[in-house]
């Protein structure tokens, strides 16, 4: 097996609020049974997750609404928007950016294949997280949502590589769930830590790069 790429998910990977899961949050705040909550969120995510800059904060309410809808609750909309805004920013774990840097230092190929809007992309590229990425993909931009496998046969083909030569990272146990569909090499995010023990264990980093990683 050679690994020539690696990919990431944007939030939740790379950008973290650390000890916190959305959609636990979320389904907690709407008494609402997790599985369900999440199954409903993910029926409905690709209307903001394909939005244009312009219709931005209208898409949003209107694919919660849709939700709360499905799920039978719509009467708390505006306390759960308030709850939205409420909600700690999540912050990028510079750590990860170490981490990036020495993967590109080992002339391992770099992408990103986030779902999430134009607005969003265009808030990430003005901080240049984009410059650490050979390929920097959003949904909203190429029309093409994760678990979808042709959004990662499209990140492969952008990184120049066979499917099943690339690893991709992602907190969302549904995307990883569904690797096997598309062929390339699953890693679900948990920590950090966890991370770079799976990344060892396919011998992209080694023991003093570990070392290193985790002691500063």
């Amino acid at each position: 097996m050679t690994i020539k790429a690696i990919g990431f998910d944007w939030e939740g990977v790379i950008s973290r609020i650390e000890g916190d899961n959305f959609n636990d949050s979320a389904a907690s705040f709407l008494s609402v049974e997790k599985e369900r909550f999440r199954s409903v969120y993910f029926k409905h995510n690709h209307i903001i997750n394909r939005s244009s800059v312009s219709c931005q904060k209208e898409t949003l309410k209107l694919m919660w609404k849709n939700i709360l809808n499905e799920l039978g609750i719509l009467n708390q909309l505006n306390s759960f928007l308030e709850f939205l805004n409420s909600r700690p920013k999540s912050k990028i774990d510079f750590r990860m950016i170490s981490l990036l840097k020495l993967l590109k230092e080992k002339n391992y190929k770099l992408g990103l294949l986030s779902n999430n809007s134009s607005e969003e992309a265009l808030k990430l590229r003005k901080k240049k997280v984009d410059i650490y990425f050979d390929t920097f993909l959003i949904s909203a931009e190429i029309n093409m949502m994760k678990p979808d496998p042709k959004a990662f046969y499209y990140l492969a083909k952008q990184l120049n590589v066979q499917i099943h030569e690339m690893v991709f990272i992602d907190d969302s146990k549904r995307t990883i769930s569904m690797s096997d569909l598309s062929g390339y090499l699953p890693i679900h995010f948990i920590s950090f830590e966890d991370l770079l023990l799976k990344l060892k264990g396919y011998n992209v980093i080694n023991h003093d790069d570990y070392t290193n990683l985790t002691s500063s």
